[in-house]
């Protein structure tokens, strides 16, 4: 099963695991590290992570963007 402990602390995968674990909506413009977030959900998927994604309006941006989850 996947977990926080088979990623390195501090890395951008590490956080991007640590934000999509809650399996909450996120807005990959803001809520995700780096530039290149589909890059890093690719990275998790291979780990074994199931991930979707939606565009939503996000509350903070103000506009709709793409919105990940972890199932």
């Amino acid at each position: 099963m996947l977990s926080a402990s088979n990623f390195n602390e501090g890395t951008k995968l590490y956080k991007a695991y640590k934000v999509l674990s809650d399996r909450k909506w996120h807005c990959g413009k803001h809520e995700l590290p780096g530039t290149q977030s589909a890059g890093l959900v690719r990275d998790l998927k291979v780990r074994g992570a199931t991930i979707e994604k939606k565009m939503l309006p996000c509350r903070v941006c103000q506009e709709e963007t793409t919105h990940r989850r972890m199932v």
